[in-house]
């Protein structure tokens, strides 16, 4: 008995010199953050903080009793409300994280439909510090929708003007025993519930190197309806295509080939959901060009098409319009 007792005071010994021997943590300051509410009244929160450590955010109970997710940072007086995506800025929101630099927020929030959303808010910092920061705030949930929306249309109308392209491209008078040709001409497009109506004119000329002839075609949109959220605006720009062709003989025989091309220039913007994300307040979709390009050689009847589209962001708006 008297083994047992002495064994378990030199383990105990032991463990006291082994903690008394550790560095303790020095705390080296501590910040009350305060609330959301007058008087710093209440609960509150920190869940994130920046790389830096200036920057911290988290949740803070409110007058009306809700929680809503906030920024603090260092140097300021009291803690930002971030608000939440509801129209009247009630409900519960909550921030979890913080880009390195502060600007930039995310967490959750209550919408009006009762649902909760992923949120980002971004947060500019006034120079020099004035309280309060401009907050913007932003529904991921939303902004996906949005672009999903949007692409999903916009592909159906951009076939309805690549549809009609491709037959600008092979829209031609034929010259026959003639040096020269031309003529008038319409054609109708219609994809996905999109229709284009619309009228031209044409023309080629025999080149002194007879086996080769050049032309064009130009066309005008009499009318254009488009499926919900398309609209057309602006001026009647007109599609254009030209061409060369070399005939072996001028009787149209023997080998041939062609080389044709057409662009037409028009302009999409995507829908703005609510709180979708707007990084550039002037800022859109816009659809430069189009343009198709095809080769037909005979006699092996082969024809190949190949087509384009360049795009690039310029604004958004809650309409999205295309030229007629």
């Amino acid at each position: 008995m008297l083994k047992k007792s002495s064994v378990a005071l030199a383990l105990s010994l032991a463990l006291s010199g082994y903690a008394s021997a550790a560095e303790a943590p020095i705390v080296d300051s501590k910040t009350d953050l305060g609330t959301l509410r007058p008087g710093n009244g209440g609960y509150s929160y920190a869940s994130g903080v920046s790389a830096d450590g200036t920057v911290v955010v988290g949740e803070s109970r409110t007058d009306s009793g809700d929680y809503n997710a906030f920024v603090w940072r260092e140097g300021d007086t009291k803690m930002t409300g971030l608000g939440t995506l509801k129209a009247d800025n009630s409900g519960y929101s909550s921030a979890s994280g913080v880009s390195a630099d502060g600007t930039v927020v995310v967490g959750y929030s209550d919408t009006d439909e009762g649902d909760t959303h992923a949120t980002v808010w971004k947060v500019k910092y006034p120079v020099p510090p004035v309280e309060p920061p401009v907050v913007t705030i932003v529904d991921a949930t939303n902004s996906s929708k949005a672009m999903a929306d949007t692409g999903r249309r916009g592909f159906k109308v951009l076939d309805l003007y690549q549809s009609s392209l491709n037959s600008l491209s092979q829209s031609r008078c034929q010259l026959g025993q003639s040096d020269y040709c031309v003529g008038v001409f319409s054609q109708y497009d219609t994809v996905s519930s999109n229709h284009r109506l619309a009228t031209g004119l044409f023309g080629a000329i025999r080149l002194p190197a007879e086996n080769w002839t050049v032309g064009g075609a130009m066309n005008f949109a009499n009318g254009t309806q488009l499926i919900d959220n398309y609209d057309t605006r602006g001026s009647n720009q007109p599609g254009i295509g030209v061409f060369t062709r070399y005939q072996e003989n001028r009787d149209n025989t023997g080998l041939s080939a062609e080389l044709s091309g057409v662009v037409i220039r028009c302009s999409r913007e995507n829908e703005l959901v609510r709180y979708s994300s707007n990084s550039c307040p002037e800022c859109s979709i816009r659809w430069h060009v189009v343009d198709a390009v095809g080769q037909d050689i005979r006699p092996l009847e082969k024809t190949f098409h190949n087509a384009c589209q360049e795009s690039y962001w310029l604004k958004v708006n809650r309409q999205t319009h295309l030229p007629v």
